[in-house]
């Protein structure tokens, strides 16, 4: 599920704020991250997470050992695609379960792909960044509120 889905509510391109990632919530269990995992390799992604030393270890042949660990710890997985794009896949947000997340998701579809996805509703992604209160989300919230009020 999106959850860097807030620039999904913008009504045009002027206002979109770009962070240069995608940020996805997982369902955290090791199953679930197990066919995650498979399928980002599956598209030839690099993919990756931070160990306790806070160095970045690269999956390559990933198993539910491993990600019973992941799910366990919550990690973040960081995947990059083709062109530098980078992926978050997440397994917590601040102040939602992945469940509470996903009962009030919005669907979206894209006509011209032709597929749908869901992405967490607006309200809730904006109190999750409150909530989080990092330097980044803090200023995230100001110039988001910044664009919506003087498109």
């Amino acid at each position: 599920m999106g959850v860097s889905g807030i620039n999904y509510y913008a009504k045009d391109a002027r206002q979109v704020i770009s962070t240069m990632d995608y940020d996805v919530f997982i369902r955290p269990d090791a199953e679930n991250l197990l066919r995650v995992v498979r399928a980002v390799l599956r598209h030839k992604c690099g993919l990756s997470y931070l160990n306790q030393d806070k160095k970045l270890v690269a999956i390559h042949k990933p198993n539910l050992r491993l990600c019973s660990k992941l799910a366990e710890n919550k990690s973040v997985l960081l995947a990059t695609g083709p062109y530098h794009t980078v992926y978050d896949l997440v397994q917590e947000i601040s102040g939602f379960t992945y469940d509470q997340m996903r009962a009030k998701a919005v669907k979206l579809k894209d006509k011209k792909l032709g597929f749908s996805f869901s992405v967490g509703r607006l309200e809730d992604l904006l109190e999750s960044k409150r909530r989080a209160g990092r330097p980044k989300d803090i200023l995230f919230i100001k110039k988001f509120k910044d664009v919506l009020l003087n498109p």
